[in-house]
């Protein structure tokens, strides 16, 4: 995650060990004795250590994230964080009391979201606080969240009255598009660049922007702009003005992963599981089994862990990885097993195919011979995988009883 992020009057960075005196400060107040307690530190020690910890979590991808909060002026004031849970990911936040009922909690959250979302390839968050911490309770709302229950819940490890708020920030009714669509026009240059560049056919290019937004796939808000995705288009619309921008036919740009995009691959590792239809979607702790955690367990410590990774408006949508690991696909110690994955929002552009001709690529640099996978007999991605010339080398059962092909491409 590209740091710092800035706004108005602070800015959000990441950790380094000559913070914990003011990380040890600033715990000690007695709102966060009382509602976070597992967030003091009685000795610059302590928080020296948890701070050492956290920066090796920033290259992990199923770690807490944590990023300190600064003044302008430099002076470090708080924190906010991610923290994998059970059924996804939940925010949290902490401002020291000296530099409470300012409104800096609020206007860390607000840019530290969509940054954060977008890291992780996700677009629902969870906080939960202590119901009679009213102050963390305003920050949540101000921020978009939506209160989803409030009663007794363990918290910090303890039973105790709790609220848990949520937030999607792909919703386009709650993030405010669609309540004002008909706000939305265009200049003249701003309907020739759409015409132009997606070979519109009507003259009417807000109406025709209206209508795609309704029946949008995807709507992100980032930066100072939406971005709708939907119809093999990503239209930019001004999130202030509702004025159409441009539009430009859905173009992921692929690149090398880098050690940054690691924390993405819990997201894509659950994305890549194949779900019959009319089955329920598993939970996301189902990647957390060992026969599948294997596929991103330290990735990029040891040989064959190569990915890319697909981007569009700065939002990484999709990769692909390889493993020379003993898992489903695994045939020697000399063939690096692939697996895919592409967000749901964003399958059917041609996403896929670039990923893997790119990723071939990077293992024929590597000197690697071949490639294998491993895929369910029944998932319509085996016609994929032959048409990238893939050949069906055996029929394996994987350990839920499924009946699965390993595949093996000559590169």
């Amino acid at each position: 995650m590209r740091m710092p992020i800035k706004t108005r009057r602070l800015y959000i960075a990441a950790f380094d060990e000559s913070m914990a005196e003011s990380v040890h400060i600033n715990s000690l107040d007695e709102d966060n004795r009382r509602f976070l307690p597992d967030e003091v530190f009685e000795t610059v020690n302590e928080a020296r250590e948890t701070i050492a910890a956290l920066i090796s979590y920033y290259a992990q991808n199923d770690k807490p994230l944590v990023y300190p909060i600064f003044l302008n002026d430099g002076k470090q004031i708080g924190h906010v964080q991610a923290i994998p849970v059970d059924d996804g990911w939940e925010i949290g936040y902490h401002i020291a009391k000296a530099y409470t009922k300012c409104g800096y909690a609020t206007e860390a959250l607000k840019a530290f979201l969509p940054i954060i979302t977008k890291r992780l390839c996700i677009s629902r968050v969870c906080g939960v606080c202590h119901a009679e911490n009213i102050a963390s309770r305003r920050v949540l709302e101000k921020c978009g969240f939506t209160i989803m229950y409030e009663g007794e819940g363990v918290l910090h490890g303890k039973q105790q009255p709790v609220c848990r708020y949520e937030i999607t920030l792909c919703n386009a009714s709650e993030n405010g598009l669609i309540e004002n669509i008909d706000k939305i026009h265009t200049t003249p240059m701003g309907a020739e660049r759409v015409i132009r560049n997606i070979y519109l056919q009507t003259s009417d290019v807000v109406a025709w922007c209206k209508e795609a937004v309704k029946s949008a796939d995807l709507i992100i808000g980032q930066g100072k702009n939406w971005y709708v995705y939907g119809r093999g288009v990503v239209i930019t619309i001004n999130a202030q003005s509702f004025t159409i921008i441009t539009a430009h036919k859905i173009n992921a740009k692929v690149r090398m992963m880098q050690e940054s995009d690691y924390v993405c691959l819990n997201e894509f590792l659950y994305q890549a599981i194949f779900i019959p239809k009319g089955s329920e979607l598993p939970p996301r702790s189902i990647i957390n089994e060992p026969e599948i955690f294997v596929y991103i367990k330290d990735f990029g410590g040891q040989p064959g862990d190569l990915g890319v990774v697909a981007e569009q408006n700065g939002q990484v949508i999709g990769a692909a990885w390889t493993r020379i690991i003993s898992a489903y696909g695994h045939i020697d110690n000399d063939t690096p097993e692939l697996a895919i994955s592409i967000l749901p929002e964003f399958r059917g552009y041609g996403i896929g195919t670039k990923l893997m001709k790119k990723l071939f690529e990077i293992l024929r640099e590597n000197k690697y011979k071949n490639t294998s996978l491993s895929v369910q007999k029944d998932n319509p991605a085996v016609r994929f995988y032959q048409r990238l010339g893939y050949k069906i080398s055996e029929t394996r059962f994987d350990h839920a009883g499924h009946e699965d092909f390993l595949m093996v491409k000559e590169l």
